[in-house]
């Protein structure tokens, strides 16, 4: 469940542009702005941890456990509205933003921004050029698929100015993927770069006609 929400939001996201390079704004800016407090929020620009490749291959890691390693204390976050329950990460990629773990152990998520802004900058995108090449650096070519996506090679990103790098690890059956986004984040009001990692899920226990667990 926690994964569809995450795809129908970033869904919502790609759809809510209709002219390339311009944000197109909700039906009324200003309940927009009161619904997320967007006049309130601090923006920060983006500061790479100086471990970003060690740091980022443990949460890579992590995600095949569900991100349990990484899980601090809890916390909550509203979502449209909806208060939900997270984890704070204990390794973090950027000094001024901090990981989000998702509770489900089925769909294990684990999301970090790492550069926002009222608008899409020059700077913004340096910033998601910038993560495109140390993730390469980061990660081994031969285990990992890594395929860039906007305008030109997407039709859901056509007529905007939304980026995204789609990777996932080069082997069959269950595995870890990630997606580093720049995008107008339409619950949040503002624009962000940040990573979307998709853990392996637990399996549930099948469960008998009595509630028990067969041995």
């Amino acid at each position: 469940m926690n994964k569809l929400f995450t795809c129908f939001i970033l869904l919502a996201s790609f759809s809510a542009f209709s002219q390339k390079g311009k944000v197109t704004p909700a039906a009324n800016s200003n309940d927009m702005n009161e619904r997320v407090g967007v006049d309130k929020v601090q923006f920060h620009k983006m500061a790479l941890n100086p471990d970003f490749c060690a740091n980022f291959n443990k949460i890579i890691d992590s995600g095949k456990d569900q991100f349990t390693v990484l899980k601090g204390e809890k916390t909550t976050r509203s979502i449209s509205g909806v208060d939900r329950v997270f984890h704070l990460s204990t390794v973090d990629l950027d000094k001024n933003h901090k990981g989000y773990i998702g509770e489900s152990e089925q769909y294990p998520e684990y999301e970090l921004v790492m550069s926002d802004n009222r608008f899409h900058t020059p700077e913004m995108q340096k910033d998601f050029d910038t993560l495109v090449g140390l993730v390469k650096s980061c990660l081994d070519p031969n285990l990992w698929v890594l395929q860039l996506k906007d305008a030109s090679n997407d039709i859901y990103l056509e007529g905007t100015d939304f980026k995204k790098l789609v990777c996932r690890e080069n082997k069959a059956g269950m595995k870890v993927k990630f997606e580093l986004f720049m995008y107008n984040n339409r619950v949040r009001g503002y624009w962000v770069v940040e990573f979307h990692f998709d853990g392996i899920g637990k399996i549930p226990e099948k469960k008998a006609a009595d509630g028990t667990t067969p041995k």
